[in-house]
């Protein structure tokens, strides 16, 4: 048989602490919201959702419905989903669908 294992009496547990990190500093506003939004200033200044009106209409060719948010303003398109390729390679996948339809109906007449 074996002796028990004993550990030194000296040896005393050492908790573990997660060490502490300050915060970060934020620096206050140098103007006021309210002295950024001039009337200069909002030609030179990127649209907000506000600017913008959002457009849905149906694609009967890609069988989808089309979301657009467009600026107001110029009535330029901002973002469209799906986007334009997707929408040109959905209609010539039924395009081809089709004409793959008519040669098979072909064919059956034939036979």
């Amino acid at each position: 048989m074996s002796d028990p294992i004993q550990m030194p009496t000296s040896a005393a547990a050492i908790a573990r602490i997660a060490p502490v990190r300050p915060e970060p500093q934020v620096e206050p506003a140098k103007r006021a919201q309210t002295d950024n939004d001039t009337a200069n200033d909002r030609h030179e200044r990127e649209p907000t959702p506000s600017d913008r009106q959002l457009s849905i209409t149906r694609d009967k060719a890609a069988n989808t419905f089309v979301y657009r948010s467009i600026e107001a303003e110029s009535g330029d398109v901002v973002w469209q989903w799906p986007a334009e390729d997707m929408l040109r390679r959905a209609q010539h996948l039924r395009a081809l669908e089709e004409r793959r339809r008519e040669e098979v109906h072909k064919v059956n007449e034939k036979a």
